[in-house]
């Protein structure tokens, strides 16, 4: 069984309006939808906003007893070339919000779990395999960066890419990558481009995340295809 979290409700209804032999399940204020999509089986989950919200989802999930992970959603991206629309594929994923610098940790760094959380290989060819069949946008492997902040200024973003080289940032996929590490389950995170992180971003935010999220979801089910 292979989970599918996103973090906002655009993102997951689109794959729960699709799945076949549907059961909700609820785990305490969790609703979980289990079912089959493109002949896989599935357990779909939002996870909501920020690091805690996901860390929790995907404990839950394992717990569930899933093989796999794919986290899927919207991000701000870092760099100049990318449009709106733009899919990004982690390769890697940091905390930019995580210091424990004054302790001599590299920013970043997560003191005895590390600086980086790397997605399972299968797992990323797979799935920009999968968004390079879409028309009309470019795909990217790199790092995805996550904190507690919805970045909203040039200023910033040229701070993370100097300090991270990323290509994007949002605000869940490094917890769920962190918990995913720790009990050995293979993940991978999607990010589709809704907005492009300065001072805009909560602008286009609104306006595109239906664009990012139909694009990540049409990278999920070719992912499923493929597996």
């Amino acid at each position: 069984m292979i989970a599918i979290i996103a973090s906002q409700e655009e993102e997951i209804k689109l794959l729960v309006e699709l799945l076949r032999n549907k059961i909700e399940l609820k785990r305490g204020p969790i609703s979980l939808y289990k079912g089959v999509l493109e002949g896989k089986n599935v357990l779909l989950v939002l996870s909501g906003n920020g690091k805690v919200n996901a860390a929790a989802v995907a404990q839950l999930v394992i717990l569930e007893g899933v093989s796999s992970i794919i986290f899927t959603g919207v991000a701000g991206g870092l760099l100049k070339e990318q449009k709106i629309g733009d899919i990004v594929i982690a390769s890697d994923s940091v905390q930019h919000d995580m210091d424990v610098t004054a302790l001599g940790y590299r920013l970043g760094e997560v003191p005895d779990d590390g600086f980086s959380f790397e997605s399972d290989p299968r797992l990323v060819e797979l799935a920009f395999s999968a968004a390079m069949s879409l028309e009309g946008i470019e795909v990217k492997k790199g790092r995805v960066l996550t904190g507690d902040q919805f970045i909203n200024s040039s200023e910033k973003i040229a701070f993370l890419q100097n300090e991270f080289a990323a290509a994007c940032v949002e605000m869940e996929g490094a917890a769920i990558a962190q918990i995913a590490k720790k009990w050995h389950c293979p993940f991978v995170i999607i990010r589709s481009l809704s907005d492009t992180a300065d001072e805009n971003s909560h602008m286009d935010f609104k306006e595109f995340i239906d664009l990012a999220a139909k694009n990540a979801k049409l990278v999920v089910l070719n992912i499923l295809q493929q597996l």
